[in-house]
């Protein structure tokens, strides 16, 4: 018994070491990566809502897929459309993964940048909760969180003849 256990173990450390390999060690192809990710969700509805009646806008920003270990830089900015400036800037050292939940008033644009020793990922998302602002908000069903569309096309059709108004760039992150 004590002897097929070990002979157990020794086949867990064997699977491990050859885990360990390179490809061209071991013979076989070496598991994809996943590669770093980020993203902007908007209009999360999350329940119960952390944030006040009057706040009708929400989002989070996301970070995955990063090599363990990595720390990076993740800065947000707000674009406030109604008042036309930039409300705030967050920048925060961390480790993905990460999901960050903000609101405010509508209409925003987001900006997310996250810099790695590796590179830096940019993302930004015009967020108007009222109405769609994208395809993507009209499409796998999202056509119906507005109930003045009947289907997809008509959601698709309202994106295209409202395309979102333009923000500018945000400042320079400074991480260098």
């Amino acid at each position: 018994m004590r002897g097929a256990l070990l002979a157990r173990i020794g086949l867990a450390v064997v699977a491990s070491i050859a885990l360990a390999l390179p490809a061209s060690a071991s013979g076989a192809s070496a598991p994809a990566r996943e590669k770093p990710t980020i993203s902007i969700e908007a209009c999360t509805d999350p329940s119960p809502s952390p944030f006040p009646p009057e706040i009708d806008t929400n989002w989070i920003s996301s970070a995955s897929g990063f090599p363990p270990g990595t720390v990076v830089l993740a800065t947000q900015d707000v674009y406030d459309h109604s008042s036309g400036s930039f409300l705030h800037r967050d920048q925060v050292h961390l480790e993905p993964p990460f999901d960050f939940q903000f609101g405010w008033f509508s209409p925003v644009t987001v900006f997310l940048t996250v810099e790695w020793e590796g590179g830096t990922l940019s993302t930004s998302r015009y967020i108007n909760c009222d109405e769609p602002g994208s395809k993507e908000d009209c499409r796998k069903g999202g056509w119906r969180d507005y109930p003045e569309f009947k289907n997809q096309g008509q959601c698709l059709t309202f994106v295209r003849r409202n395309p979102p108004p333009p923000a500018p760039e945000p400042p320079p992150t400074g991480a260098g």
